[in-house]
């Protein structure tokens, strides 16, 4: 929540770089009503609100792409829509508006075998992602470095997860 801006801070101060672009997508995406998926996303992702015309053509056409890559079905209407379907859409959604940091609250739920290894493809070449996930093997997959956050200290590891759990296991 605090990296998103929708909590504030305790304590401490966040530094953030002017212009850093953060979009989230949450464990239980909600879409907003609308006929179709593609206006809910249109909606979601404040689209029309774009100023630069040219900047909202590259949107809506990066939107199509992903949509087309994650399979999502632009024209089903969002309330009869599937969970996986709807996490597909706020994926496709998010990479559509081109983040610097990526914010995915276990990403992989709703996800059939297939949608995760797109997802897997698409972030490996994408945007930097701060992700919570209890799915091994897609952070094995997709990780480059793991932080762990434990009685008020962090400790980073680079590396996946495997890595990370052999770095833990000599520490014993």
């Amino acid at each position: 929540g605090v990296l998103a801006g929708r909590v504030a801070l305790e304590d401490g101060d966040l530094k953030v770089r002017s212009g850093l672009r953060v979009i989230t997508v949450e464990q239980e995406p909600v879409l907003p009503p609308a006929e179709t998926i593609l206006e809910s996303l249109r909606l979601r992702g404040e689209v029309e609100s774009i100023h630069d015309e040219r900047e909202r053509w590259r949107v809506e056409a990066r939107l199509g792409e992903y949509m087309e890559r994650l399979r999502v079905r632009a024209e089903v209407a969002p309330d009869r829509a599937s969970g996986g379907e709807k996490k597909r859409a706020a994926l496709a959604l998010a990479l559509a508006l081109d983040p610097d940091l990526l914010l995915l609250d276990e990403p992989t739920n709703h996800l059939d075998l297939d949608g995760i290894a797109t997802l897997e493809d698409l972030l490996q070449s994408g945007p930097a992602v701060l992700l919570v996930t209890h799915d091994r093997w897609f952070l094995d997959r997709v990780v480059t470095r793991i932080v762990e956050l434990d009685r008020g200290y962090l400790r980073s590891y680079p590396g996946n997860f495997a890595a990370y759990q052999n770095r833990k296991q000599e520490q014993l």
